[in-house]
């Protein structure tokens, strides 16, 4: 598809096709996921700026299929922000979240939004969309499009919807994973969260039912791959943070060791929250 200042990628497996829209530098190439099948569209995550978010709707408008739901993989706002926009386009569509990422965004969203409202300006939405619905653990059937759903804690954030597509062999995992050569965003102070974090991906690498993952910023990748790069860059920030006087060398270190990684604002801006110098 052209004409849209983000981009988009599309495969299909079987009688599902998984389009991605990746929003410019400008809006931190937040990705939101497509998923349609013959009947219907389900929508992963809603972009961080609301001119991004729209650019998701005229995508999801050329296809030309309803939307049954949206889905909010994690609780930052990168990923909810832009359900104002898609709320507004969609009016009564059923929005689904673990239940840690609902009890989350009640308390949440509208706080965070208002505190990155006040940093962005307009671009970022004045009210937060909610949940409507839990997302269930297990397998589920949505009008013959078949999810599995698990969530993992203390990684990227404090709870993430981890969703497998079996038929398609496609994991929807969020920020949990990176391709080779973008950063991860290490927000969640403290160490111990880095152990759980290279464990899950280890476990991503392990698994014979999956062979696409998509992320949650920038290009699809595999699992193997995923882990790999993620393993490594989690390595090198534990390093980088038993060493590190305050946020800044913390970043330096960072982008010191990943020189030709793509966005190292992410490094500056991570090294903010990791270190509590914004918050929420």
């Amino acid at each position: 598809m052209t004409g849209y200042n983000g981009t988009v990628t599309s495969f299909t497996r079987g009688q599902t096709t998984f389009h991605t829209y990746t929003a410019p530098e400008a809006g931190f190439r937040v990705n939101t996921h497509i998923v349609e099948t013959p009947t219907e569209l389900t929508v992963i995550d809603a972009q961080l700026a609301l001119p991004f978010a729209q650019e998701v709707v005229n995508v999801i408008r050329a296809l030309n299929k309803p939307v049954a739901r949206f889905v909010i993989s994690h609780g930052h706002p990168d990923h909810f922000s832009g359900m104002q926009v898609l709320d507004e386009a969609f009016p009564g569509t059923d929005v689904y979240a673990l239940q840690s990422v609902r009890d989350y965004l009640a308390e949440w969203a509208q706080p965070v939004l208002d505190a990155r409202r006040a940093a962005f300006g307009d671009i970022i939405a004045e009210r937060a969309v909610y949940p409507t619905h839990t997302l269930a653990f297990g397998e589920t059937v949505f009008n013959g499009l078949r999810i599995s759903v698990a969530e993992d804690s203390e990684t990227e954030a404090h709870n993430t919807a981890l969703i497998t597509f079996p038929d398609a062999r496609v994991l929807a995992a969020a920020d949990t994973v990176v391709a080779p050569g973008h950063h991860l965003f290490l927000v969640i102070d403290g160490e111990h969260n880095i152990d759980n974090w290279i464990a899950l991906l280890e476990s991503i690498a392990a698994r014979t039912d999956i062979d696409v993952v998509l992320t949650g910023h920038g290009p699809t990748t595999d699992p193997e791959s995923a882990a790999a790069a993620g393993i490594d860059w989690l390595r090198t920030a534990a390093k980088a943070r038993a060493q590190a006087d305050d946020a800044a060398d913390y970043a330096a270190a960072i982008k010191t060791h990943y020189p030709d990684h793509h966005d190292p604002i992410w490094a500056d801006f991570a090294s903010q929250m990791l270190y509590g110098l914004i918050n929420p």
